[in-house]
Parts: C-alpha cells; sequence; structure tokens
C-alpha cells in the first residue's frame, strides 16, 4: 500500500481502540511503512531474529535521456512551469533543481511526521531514534533494545496474548491449541456483515484513483509505478 492508504488504516484501527477495544500488531518483517500502521497498536510485537528495513526515506527517479540517444530517439517534451517535472525521466540525465527541492520537502514532511509518531506512541527520545535511524535499523532485537516494540514472540504467541486479554485471563491458562476457536479471519467477518440500508437520499461513490493519470487503462508502468488510465 502507498502513505494514503496507511494512513485511513491507522484512523480505523485508531477509532476501533478508542471504542474500548485493543490492538495487538504482529509482523514477521517490517519497514517504516509497515511499522507506521503497527504504532497504532496497544502491543507490538515482531518474529524473534527478524530482519526488517528501517533506514530513512528515499526517492529514486530513472532517467533514461541517454538511452533514448543511443537508440536514436529524441522525445519532444513541453512543460509548463519549472515544477512539471513528470517528463524529466525522457529529457534529463538527472534531477532539475525545482524537482529535487520539492521531492526534498516531501520527503522532509514524511520523516517528520514518521518520528513524530513513533515518539509520542512510544514515548521514546527523539535524539536517540533519530540516531538510530540514520545508522539503520535492520534486526528486531534493536527494536526492542530501542523500545520501539513489545518485544519478540511467534505468531501463535501473539494470538494466544490478544485471546486471553480478550477473555480476561493469563496466557497460561489457555491452550495453544485452543487458540484458533477464538479467532475469525477479518475477510470472512467482512463478508458476514449485514448489508448496509439504502438511503433515501442516494448513495455517494468513493472511487480510489492511485498514480498518474496516462492514456489508456489503469496498471503498473516500470518508470511510473501505478498509473492511473485515462
Amino acid at each position: 500500500m502507498g502513505w494514503a492508504k496507511a494512513e485511513e488504516i491507522r484512523r480505523r484501527l485508531l477509532a476501533f481502540r478508542e471504542s474500548g477495544k485493543f490492538v495487538y500488531a504482529y509482523t514477521p518483517f517490517t519497514d517504516e511503512l509497515g511499522y507506521y500502521v503497527a504504532l497504532t497498536a496497544d502491543r507490538l510485537y515482531v518474529l524473534p531474529d527478524a530482519g526488517l528495513e528501517m533506514n530513512g526515506f528515499r526517492v529514486e527517479t530513472p532517467f533514461i535521456s541517454r538511452m533514448l540517444d543511443k537508440v536514436g530517439l529524441d522525445p519532444q517534451i513541453e512543460a509548463i512551469g519549472a515544477y512539471k517535472s513528470a517528463a524529466d525521466v525522457l529529457a534529463r540525465e538527472n534531477m532539475s533543481d525545482p524537482d529535487r527541492e520539492a521531492t526534498t520537502a516531501l520527503l522532509e514532511e514524511r520523516y517528520r511526521g514518521f518520528v513524530d509518531e513513533i515518539v509520542t506512541r512510544r514515548k521514546v527520545d527523539r535524539a536517540r531514534l533519530t540516531a538510530a535511524l540514520d545508522q539503520g535499523i535492520y534486526l528486531a532485537r534493536d527494536l526492542q533494545t530501542l523500545d520501539l516494540i513489545d518485544g519478540e514472540a511467534h505468531e501463535a504467541d501473539v494470538q494466544r496474548a490478544a485471546v486471553a486479554a480478550a477473555l480476561e485471563v493469563e496466557p497460561s491458562e489457555i491452550e495453544l491449541s485452543d487458540v484458533p476457536y477464538h479467532l475469525i479471519d477479518a475477510a470472512d467477518y467482512a463478508a458476514d456483515l449485514p448489508d448496509p440500508a439504502e438511503s433515501p437520499e442516494g448513495d455517494v461513490a468513493l472511487v480510489y484513483a492511485v498514480g498518474a493519470i496516462v492514456m489508456g487503462e489503469s496498471g503498473f508502468d516500470p518508470l511510473f509505478g501505478r498509473v492511473i488510465g485515462s
């Protein structure tokens, strides 16, 4: 998912918690995006000795003008304004100054929000956290040392702990073999929900459009990533 979808999932999880329920998070691997979503949980666990990737934010932009020169192609590019950089990939060999300025501003905003959320949720020292991110955090035990998770655990043990919390008993009082009987997959739960009542005033359709707008059909472009087809 992208960051916009992650924000929406986070809002739903926070609303769920505010209703008086609790959230446990578990992952065998994560990066900044996954961890950012998991920060909404009351308890956050990672697989023992798991690897992960938390080393800040970056953007990679391919430039293929030299390749086009080699095959004898001369793209005709028009851009209205210095910050219109979508076609730079065809016409330049590197980032323009306006493109770098805009991209850097976006990255810095995302990074500040990410760090702010960790500091607020995990109650950790900002300077220590940013120093660790600058060096890179690549192992679950490093997260534990920095107090960024509540522990290393296997998925079955996290499920048992969550079930025990729901039943208000100690995890040791629940057999692992009994845990699946207390769980339901989110997809199965959603499929069993009743259909919402039709509104006499009509409905509002919400259509998600992610990526650059291009001619043709939506899909994934090797240069631009996800694209919205006309």
